[in-house]
């Protein structure tokens, strides 16, 4: 990370900082409305994404997926509005290029599951 160049900009790093960890910490308390960013806004907002806020979002993510199987139909809607299927896609590119399969398949299957009742993109 760049050094800032006043205190305006350790300021504004200081904020963008807090901003981010109240949107991954809203997701963690699965907060019930749907504020979180969608990939795009995440990083026109914030910047590229950290690896730390990626373990983070992605720990949340298969925590909360579960066994997609096992979910009734309220708490698949739950999760697709909750993050997004930018996210799921997005967390499965990025394990694709960490190459940590089990995860892909994991999204992979929610994908499938979520686009049999709903449109995703």
């Amino acid at each position: 990370m760049e050094e800032p160049e006043s205190l305006g900009d350790l300021i504004q790093d200081g904020l963008k900082k807090y901003y981010r960890m109240v949107m991954i910490d809203n997701i963690e308390r699965k907060v019930e409305h749907p504020s979180t960013l969608s990939t795009e806004e995440f990083e026109v907002v914030f910047g590229p994404m950290e690896d730390e806020d990626f373990h983070i979002l992605n720990k949340l993510a298969l925590k909360e997926i579960g066994k997609i199987e096992e979910l009734d139909d309220r708490s698949k809607y739950d999760l697709l509005m909750r993050w997004g299927g930018d996210w799921f896609r997005f967390l499965l590119k990025k394990n694709e290029e960490i190459e940590h399969y089990e995860n892909c398949a994991t999204y992979h299957n929610l994908i499938q599951e979520l686009q049999k009742d709903y449109v995703i993109i």
